[in-house]
């Protein structure tokens, strides 16, 4: 797990005073909304006896520990326990890590590291979303995979594999098959790529969005962020969806993809099921064969990459670029 980067971890959302735990390779993190709502991100084990403060509650500005009501700061200084005598000095022990949090394109997100402020690295932008963010439809949705997220993330960028995992799209797997020379362009803290698809059949309102166009094709771009956020872009002619995702690493064999669905058309709420079903059953398809990729460290040669490749190699690349001027974390 890469130090000294944002990690996209929750929906903005779904964020309220309520604490919420998140987990990054093992270990934990609350999270919640001060009162003017600002999010804020602490250690969830309580400096006292360990307790998950995600059980808690939020109170004025501070979160209460819901074993024996230790009162917490947003900057993690404990400055109540509620057990000590009138005047009973509080230890200077009795605090917990705060962690840097902004929010941004719908989610939240947390920096790991040490970096004093001024050195940290920007958020992805996503130029293409940012300007008209609020004009997208939007829906979310949650995946979890038995699967190290590092190869989610190469998965999600991998541009050869849908004619075999996902046929039922309509792209066979003895026609459509061959990728043309990509060209990987860099982004902001990562890599992306546009190609075009052909696309045979589709069922449902996909088939109708389709026949509306005048060719049955579409193009699609990927692109990463390090350390665990992609975009899928897919364009149908004016029609165009995109997956914004964050991809939480829990452990190193599970990752939680937490997706921000957009779409310009079919702005009803009643074909958000539609569009988080289509979603889900891509990942479902490409979960069944990720998670029986063998785990190994990043940059080994025990693969055999080719140029259809470009993105994964990329990626590989920024990874060991950043690993190796910053340890990494582990469980």
């Amino acid at each position: 797990m890469l130090t000294n980067l944002w990690y996209a971890v929750e929906f903005s959302a779904v964020l309220a005073q309520q604490p919420r735990q998140i987990t990054l390779m093992g270990k934990e993190f609350v999270l919640y909304r001060d009162s003017q709502g600002k999010a804020i991100a602490l250690d969830n084990r309580c400096a006292h006896r360990s307790a998950a403060l995600a059980l808690g509650r939020v109170e004025g500005d501070c979160l209460h520990c819901p074993y024996h009501g230790w009162q917490y700061q947003a900057d993690g200084v404990c400055v109540n326990i509620p057990a000590n005598q009138l005047g009973m000095e509080i230890p200077k022990r009795a605090r917990v890590e705060p962690y840097p949090v902004q929010e941004q394109n719908g989610f939240i997100w947390l920096f790991v590291g040490d970096l004093p402020e001024s050195q940290r690295p920007s958020l992805p932008e996503l130029p293409q979303f940012a300007p008209n963010f609020t004009e997208w439809h939007q829906s979310i949705d949650e995946f979890c995979w038995n699967a190290n997220y590092s190869r989610v993330i190469e998965n999600n960028v991998d541009v050869s594999h849908p004619p075999f995992i996902h046929r039922k799209l309509g792209q066979r797997v003895n026609q459509d098959a061959t990728i043309q020379l990509l060209q990987v362009e860099p982004v902001q803290g990562g890599a992306s790529v546009t190609l075009t698809a052909k696309l045979a059949k589709l069922k449902g309102f996909w088939q109708m969005l389709v026949a509306q166009q005048e060719e049955f094709g579409s193009t699609r771009r990927h692109s990463f962020y390090l350390p665990n956020f992609t975009t899928l872009e897919l364009n149908f002619g004016k029609f165009k969806l995109a997956f914004l995702m964050a991809h939480v690493p829990v452990s190193e064999t599970v990752t939680v993809t937490k997706s921000i669905i957009l779409r310009n058309f079919f702005k009803c709420r009643l074909f958000d099921r539609s569009t988080n079903q289509f979603g889900r059953k891509l990942l479902r398809e490409d979960e069944a064969i990720v998670k029986t990729q063998v785990l190994q460290a990043i940059g080994t040669n025990r693969e055999l990459l080719v140029a259809s490749d470009a993105m994964i190699l990329a990626y590989r690349k920024l990874h060991k670029e950043h690993a190796d001027k910053y340890p990494t974390l582990h469980p």
